[in-house]
This record gives structure tokens, C-alpha cells and sequence, in this order.
């Protein structure tokens, strides 16, 4: 019977996550595993170990089973493959907004006022007669890469607080540029789908 069974084929270990993980969720070692792949299925740049994956962060949701490669994880490979991009943190000032986006979501990112509606709240003016600036794009089509996890919506949390919410979006580097040096509240408009 041996005879007819396949030669067992050459396999590698590939981390895979135990339970579904979500954007932004930092890995511990009870979230991951390994098992053996055969070589040729198993995904490029999949990582072997927990060891390579705990303490970081995915850069977006990851179901159970599924391999963890380098660019599912925050840091500098997320922006891998994005031809003239590069990976930047945004601090959007409004954090009920940002919850809104989504790793994947295009986003426009604009410096404005501190009262962008012209509402007068913590201004002491109100209306179109508040003086304030209108909006400047700083980017244009911005690429959501990660956004903090459910663990981060309290205030206080590494991404999310009073002061806003971090996100990391891929832009061309003129604009990463110009988003680093804005000193007014940046505030998002999330495209729709073309």
C-alpha cells in the first residue's frame, strides 16, 4: 500500500492567526500559531514564528487560519508594493470621523479651521460671518492602511483619544511632506468608489 501512496512533499512553517484579529489589533502569542504548509502553497512572505509577529500590529482584519505575512503587519512593508507611496501617521482631529474609515478606504485629508462647519463651537463666533479660512487639501486619494482596533477606542488608547485619531495612510511623498508640516487640525472626507 505504501507503494501507492504519494511521496510526502517538502513543507514550511507558516504563522497563522487562532482566532479572527481585527485593523489594528497589536499580536500577542496566544492569538497565532504555526503550521506546516507544503512549499509551493505557501504564501509569499509569510512569516514562520510568533516571535517575528507579537507585539506588532495588523494593518487590517485577518481570519482565522490565515497566513500573517510582512505586509499584514504595521511597519515598513505595508506600503510594499504601492508604487509612489509611502506610508504616513495622520492625526485626524476628528475621531468619531476617522472611526468611519477603513484599511483600503481612499480619503481626502484637508487643514482647516478648528470649527470646519462654521458652527462658532469653542470659537465664541458663529456662522459664515466667523472669519474662518476655508480648508486646504493636503492630499488627494489617500490610501487607509491601518486605523486603530476596538482596544484603542477608549480615550487613551494609543489611536484613538481627545486630541483625535491616528491613522496610516500611503501617499505620494509631496503630500506626506506637506501633511507633516501642517500645524491646524486635519480633518477627512472619505471618497466614495468609482
Amino acid at each position: 500500500m505504501s507503494a501507492l501512496s504519494p511521496a510526502p512533499g517538502r513543507t514550511q512553517p507558516v504563522l497563522v492567526a487562532v482566532h479572527t484579529l481585527t485593523a489594528g489589533q497589536s499580536l500577542e502569542a496566544a492569538d497565532l500559531t504555526v503550521r506546516q504548509y507544503p512549499v509551493e502553497l505557501a504564501p509569499a512572505g509569510s512569516l514562520s514564528s510568533a516571535e517575528l509577529a507579537s507585539g506588532h500590529r495588523v494593518t487590517s482584519a485577518v481570519l482565522a487560519g490565515e497566513p500573517l505575512t510582512e505586509s499584514r503587519l504595521v511597519g515598513p512593508s505595508m506600503a510594499q508594493g504601492l508604487t509612489d507611496r509611502v506610508a504616513v501617521p495622520v492625526r485626524i482631529a476628528d475621531a468619531d470621523a476617522a472611526r468611519l474609515a477603513h484599511p483600503g478606504d481612499h480619503i481626502d485629508l484637508l487643514a482647516g479651521p478648528a470649527d470646519p462647519v462654521g458652527t462658532g463651537i469653542g470659537t465664541g463666533e458663529t456662522g459664515a460671518d466667523s472669519g474662518a479660512a476655508p480648508s486646504l487639501v493636503l492630499a488627494r486619494d489617500a490610501l487607509v492602511l491601518v486605523v486603530p482596533g476596538p482596544a484603542d477606542q477608549s480615550a487613551g488608547g494609543s489611536g484613538f483619544s481627545s486630541t483625535g485619531a491616528l491613522l496610516v495612510v500611503a501617499v505620494p511623498e509631496s503630500a506626506a511632506l506637506q501633511l507633516a508640516a501642517a500645524t491646524t487640525p486635519i480633518q477627512l472626507l472619505i471618497r466614495t468608489s468609482s
